[in-house]
């Protein structure tokens, strides 16, 4: 509606709170993955397919974390953190401990969420319970051309530490954090 020559309208302020659990893949994050997938016109930006990748998710040892927005109780981002395992490859070729290096994985946000600095949460969040679990650095891969996720880690403090081929031969960037001082 205009009123005296001015736009006049409403825009809803939400609130979000974070739920952690073990590492699972409900139809719930299913759907937001595919969901995601579905709305990217670069769909290598993604490179995780619930059906396929989410078996080897669900054999690691980590959290899942959850924003749900308050009113509705709607699914609005995600991220999972894996905990540090043996013949991690990352941890070779960064020369680190492969003990002493947990991942970020599978960060998304439905569209109507972003924006809300849900992303910064989740990896506060995830960080906290790292530094309990006596991690050291935390990493996460982005491809080189996806800003809005590269961005929301390098305000994170990530950094790029490494460019290769993963995924069955897309381009990552290895963003890496030490967070235990």
């Amino acid at each position: 509606m205009e009123e005296n020559g001015k736009s006049n309208y409403y825009t809803k302020s939400m609130e979000f709170y974070i739920k952690r659990t073990a590492i699972e893949l409900t139809d719930k994050e299913k759907k937001l993955i595919n969901d995601a997938y579905n709305d990217l016109d670069r769909k290598e930006f993604l490179a995780f397919n619930p059906e396929t990748d989410g078996k080897d998710l669900l054999k690691m040892d980590g959290y899942l974390y959850r924003a749900i927005e308050r009113e509705s109780n709607d699914l609005a981002s995600i991220i999972y953190l894996a905990f540090p395992h043996k013949e991690n490859e990352i941890a070779k070729e960064l020369n680190i401990d492969e003990m002493e290096l947990g991942q970020l994985k599978v960060a998304i946000a439905k569209n109507e969420y972003r924006g809300h600095g849900l992303m910064k949460r989740l990896i506060a969040e995830a960080e906290k319970d790292a530094v309990k679990k006596n991690i050291e650095y935390l990493f996460a891969t982005v491809h080189p051309e996806n800003y809005p996720s590269r961005l929301s880690l390098e305000h994170a403090g990530y950094h790029k530490a490494l460019e290769k081929k993963m995924y069955g031969g897309l381009t990552r960037l290895i963003m890496l954090k030490k967070i235990f001082l």
